[in-house]
């Protein structure tokens, strides 16, 4: 049985208008409730819902276009061909919003929900 998580004190939310169904957009398809969008150098775009996976080519070319600005808007690093990321956007596909986390906080709610911790019902996109 899972159980909702609150999610950590250090999780901004964005205020931004982002794509609707943002996770879809990017070429996520898998089911968790919350993913995290973030770029690794050699690897390129990562989408992390507790097992991290490389994007496919739509991915790619929706991250530069659509998070790219994001993390300079935020004066956050979501990683880069040259830089790794210091924080992650973290998609809630239910809610439809986006919080910025840094990494480490991320990845560690991410892999909690991956272990069954979080609610991952009524997931729209």
């Amino acid at each position: 049985m899972s159980v909702s998580l609150e999610l950590p004190f250090d999780f901004s939310p964005v205020t931004v208008e982002m794509p609707h169904r943002l996770g879809d957009a990017l070429g996520y398809v898998r089911g968790a409730r919350y993913v995290g969008f973030y770029w690794e150098p050699i690897v390129g775009p990562v989408w992390d819902d507790g097992e991290p996976f490389a994007a496919d080519r739509v991915g790619w070319y929706m991250f530069v276009r659509t998070l790219a600005s994001l993390g300079d808007y935020y004066d956050v690093n979501l990683g880069s061909s040259v830089s790794a990321a210091t924080h992650v956007l973290v998609w809630d596909r239910s809610m439809q919003t986006g919080y910025l986390a840094p990494r480490v906080s991320a990845l560690r709610f991410l892999h909690l929900q991956q272990n069954g911790s979080v609610d991952s019902s009524s997931v729209i996109g």
